[in-house]
């Protein structure tokens, strides 16, 4: 009996190591099956416009340059942060409002008018990802009151 304790405590370690040994192979081939996965993805070409046209016809000054005409007073920096809308489609799948850069503007010229402003320069708009998904817009403009130039007869 006694040999056969000492038997068993001899062999305990070697038994215990290739158990040890049998988990790491497994945790390493698991990684290894796992990161051997490709990549795949359709390309995908998003395209947005914003026409300054409408607004321009209507007296109002748009550009993403700084203003260079003539005098003018200047009203403020607006900066506005949009966070999107997120509803659950289908199969659970959240879906995020795609907000478009004519609302984008919209929501400028607004704003402007509202402070008497018929300007606005160094205007941006910016799309903020957050783990690939669209977390909120972001808009940055200076407005200003251009003063009509007179002309002499």
């Amino acid at each position: 009996m006694i040999y056969t304790i000492a038997y068993y405590v001899k062999l305990y370690p070697l038994v215990n190591e290739l158990n040890m040994k049998k988990h790491i192979i497994i945790i390493i081939a698991l990684i290894l099956a796992s990161s051997c996965g490709t990549l795949e993805r359709t390309r995908s070409v998003l395209t947005g416009f914003a026409d300054f046209r409408p607004y321009t016809t209507a007296g109002i000054f748009i550009s993403p340059d700084p203003y260079s005409g003539s005098e003018y007073t200047a009203i403020g920096e607006f900066a506005a942060n949009i966070k999107p809308a997120i509803k659950m489609g289908a199969n659970r799948i959240p879906e995020v409002e795609r907000i478009s850069p004519a609302e984008l503007l919209d929501i400028t010229v607004t704003e402007a008018k509202k402070r008497g402003a018929n300007g606005i320069v160094d205007y941006h708009t910016t799309m903020n990802y957050k783990d690939g998904y669209l977390e909120s817009y972001d808009i940055s403009a200076f407005f200003i009151l251009i003063h009509e130039v007179k002309v002499n007869d």
